[in-house]
């Protein structure tokens, strides 16, 4: 059937589809996650976790759904978690979770239990305000070398460090 497993889930702006696949930023843009399904869905609910703590957040107050189609046409949904959601640094996780007509519940990273079909659509990403630590040992700032070679150590510290993103200038 064209509604087997419930409700699809996509990335629905540009800037969360940039801040999911970068993983990391410093300023989070509002979270927009769009939700489709042949019949009308209720019982939403978005559940955002940041680092170890879990919180469900209030339509209205904490999100917004942006509803469209119905009458002969697919259901459709927004959902829109603004910035301020995210302003702490820390390891943030989105979850919409509804149920369709059908009692059929499903969330952005649910995938069916067949194994034979994916439909994750997670949202996971890195605040991370703080620049990171970085010694130098081996040179002198401003001071000319004329060897060939020098050995020069670099430390990079921080608690989010992604070492297959960082460049040295």
């Amino acid at each position: 059937s064209v509604n087997r497993y419930g409700s699809t889930f996509m990335l629905g702006s540009d800037d969360t589809e940039n801040l999911v696949n970068n993983v990391y930023t410093n300023d989070a843009p509002d979270v927009v996650i769009r939700e489709i399904n042949v019949n009308e869905v209720n019982g939403q609910s978005i559940l955002l976790s940041k680092d170890t703590e879990s919180v469900t957040l209030k339509s209205g107050e904490d999100y917004t759904i942006q509803p469209s189609g119905g009458d002969k046409k697919w259901h459709q949904y927004d959902y829109k978690i603004p910035k301020n959601n995210f302003e702490k640094e820390g390891n943030y996780t989105v979850t919409v979770t509804s149920v369709d007509h059908f009692k059929n519940k499903v969330s952005n990273r649910t995938a069916n239990t067949d194994g034979k079909f994916e439909r994750n659509c997670p949202v996971s990403f890195v605040v991370d305000k703080t620049e990171p630590l970085v010694t130098i040992t081996g040179v002198e700032n401003n001071w000319p070398y004329k060897e060939a070679s020098r050995e020069v150590k670099v430390v990079c510290e921080d608690t989010n460090i992604d070492t297959d993103s960082l460049e040295i200038y």
